[in-house]
């Protein structure tokens, strides 16, 4: 390829130059003037003038010179063209109103071969400079692969702790549970020895004892009985956190399961004077569930409302529907109730709140094991309250749950 020839493709490729046949030739024809269709900014003035240069766009460049359309007619015969930071002579062949302001048609005083070697010269430089921006992008992007690979291995060998920690932590867990499990079981034994011997004493089978003796001896008996609980929601959370909760469902009546519970706990209420009021609902009374789990459930909320209400006021037990599949049992009192700060730490392991002498008669896990039985079966748990105002405390639990292998265990 020539010079020239070699000249016209760079300006084709490179500038943004189109080759456009001139007008009025056939398509396909052999072209003897090779014309340039450029579209580019230009500032034209008049070489020994005072008058502003006017600004206009290079239309086309051909070997005949250039053609411009500028914003108002050249006066003179000669012409100053500024383009892409070049300086051209020209001599003004003839210029003509358009839409767009002036259509101007200059010649070259310099030859096209060296307007293209200016083109050329100047297309050389901005690839050079593109070039080097390129090679700068590139090391910068290979600096930042190498900085991605360092933290993916960092993050490979920490994720490979954290597995080591966690299987470390499960083992521990494991071990805990069981040896909860094994310890609870063994101090069950003694006890029932101690609270049987004490009971004796108490009603005075063994012999008598003074007002004094058995006041001790009830005192005896109500920390026993305490503990006992105690290592029973041990027990619990045991099994829970091993996998081995199982339930025995059946067809329960709820009217006939909550009376039966609040009777229970009658003497406490009665001897702190509080009203109990259960209000059943005829059309949720036949479920299938665990009657020893869901009593569970409910002496664990209605010993709580007991415990936090104070005399003389009343406790609220009912049951609804929750929709086609679920029913509620909600538990409300009118007790001291709970602090909005206090009510996340709710149905959480050992979750005492406050410092009354109240929360220390507890072992607070009996809300925590109650949101696991629930959860247990597919249902969930639930509390609102207003310090100084009173609790409602509930659980929605399937009318018919599913049987999953864990819950048919115990059947």
């Amino acid at each position: 390829m020539s010079k020239r020839h070699y000249g016209e493709h760079v300006l084709d490729q490179v500038n943004g130059l189109k080759r456009s046949d001139p007008p009025g030739s056939a398509p396909g024809r052999k072209r003897t003037d090779r014309r340039f269709i450029v579209n580019q900014p230009a500032r034209l003035s008049v070489p020994g003038s005072n008058a502003p240069a006017c600004e206009g766009r290079i239309r086309d460049i051909s070997r005949r010179g250039m053609q411009f359309v500028v914003d108002r007619a050249i006066d003179g015969p000669c012409v100053r063209i500024e383009w892409n930071g070049r300086e051209i002579f020209a001599t003004v062949r003839y210029q003509q109103p358009d839409q767009d302001g002036y259509r101007l048609g200059v010649e070259l005083a310099s030859s096209w071969e060296s307007l293209v070697s200016d083109v050329l010269a100047q297309q050389a430089l901005e690839l050079a400079m593109s070039n080097t921006a390129l090679l700068e992008q590139a090391e910068v992007l290979k600096r930042a692969e190498l900085q991605l690979a360092d933290y993916a291995d960092a993050l490979e060998k920490k994720n490979q702790e954290l597995g080591r920690a966690l299987e470390t932590a499960r083992q521990a867990n494991a071990v805990k549970t069981r040896f909860l499990a094994s310890v609870s079981h063994e101090l069950r034994t003694p006890l029932n020895g101690i609270i049987g011997f004490a009971q004796l004493l108490h009603d005075g089978t063994l012999g008598p004892v003074s007002d004094e003796q058995r006041e001790c001896l009830g005192d005896m008996l109500s920390c026993a009985d305490q503990l006992y609980k105690l290592i029973g929601h041990v027990l619990d959370l045991s099994k829970i956190e091993s996998d081995k909760m199982t339930f025995n469902y059946e067809s329960v009546s709820l009217a006939r399961l909550v009376t039966e519970t609040i009777d229970t706990l009658q003497p406490i209420a009665d001897s702190k004077q509080i009203a109990i009021d259960f209000r059943p609902d005829s059309r949720v009374d036949s479920v299938v569930a665990d009657p020893a789990k869901l009593k569970q459930i409910l002496y664990n909320y209605l010993s709580n409302a007991l415990k936090f209400t104070g005399g003389g006021g009343r406790i609220k037990v009912s049951v609804s529907m929750e929709d086609n599949e679920s029913y509620r049992i909600e538990v409300a009192d009118n007790g001291i109730g709970i602090a909005a700060s206090d009510l996340p730490r709710l149905f959480s392991e050992f979750g005492q709140l406050g410092a009354s002498e109240r929360t220390k008669e507890g072992s607070g896990l009996g809300l925590a094991i109650t949101k696991r039985i629930a959860e247990a079966q597919g249902g969930r748990v639930g509390v609102a309250s207003e310090f100084g105002r009173g609790s409602r405390f509930c659980v929605v639990l399937p009318i018919r749950p599913r049987l999953s292998d864990s819950a048919r265990g115990g059947r």
